[in-house]
């Protein structure tokens, strides 16, 4: 056993200390990679954190149990998130404030050079809206001259 295993184990029940919300009651289903599997000599199977049911899943769902932990306990009613324009993860976090009863703020930044309507509109800022979020627009970060949507 690596050392390095030995130390993620070790950390293991510490997480029990830390704030935490259930987002979802399911194990994360596996597949098994037949071809690679047999390419390599070893079975291999997949983590398929897209297969999670919240908000078209992820691996970022049990991130967001840690970090709305904390909020859920101190019976917060806001989250505000700032992310790039089509972020995934800012979905999920939608979709968490939604399912537990939050508002959620969204700060999108303009990180990447595409400013087309289609781009700003569309995607997982499309799903945003439709989970309620509201979406404040930056030029180039935070700045005092936001657009709200």
């Amino acid at each position: 056993m690596s050392s390095n295993y030995k130390k993620i184990i070790a950390i293991l029940p510490q997480l029990a200390k830390h704030k935490r919300v259930k987002l979802f009651n399911l194990a994360t289903e596996l597949e098994y990679l037949k071809r690679l599997s047999e390419e390599l000599g070893i079975k291999i199977d997949a983590k398929r954190d897209d297969t999670l049911p919240l908000a078209m899943g992820g691996n970022k769902v049990r991130q967001l149990e840690y970090y709305l932990g904390p909020a859920a306990a101190q019976n917060n009613d806001i989250v505000l998130i700032t992310v790039a324009v089509q972020s995934n993860f800012v979905r999920l976090c939608a979709a968490a404030a939604m399912k537990m009863g939050m508002k959620c703020v969204i700060q999108l930044e303009a990180r990447v050079p595409k400013t087309d309507d289609l781009y700003q509109q569309s995607g997982n800022v499309l799903i945003n809206r439709i989970l309620g979020a509201e979406i404040v627009y930056f030029a180039e970060g935070e700045n005092e001259n936001a657009a709200i949507i």
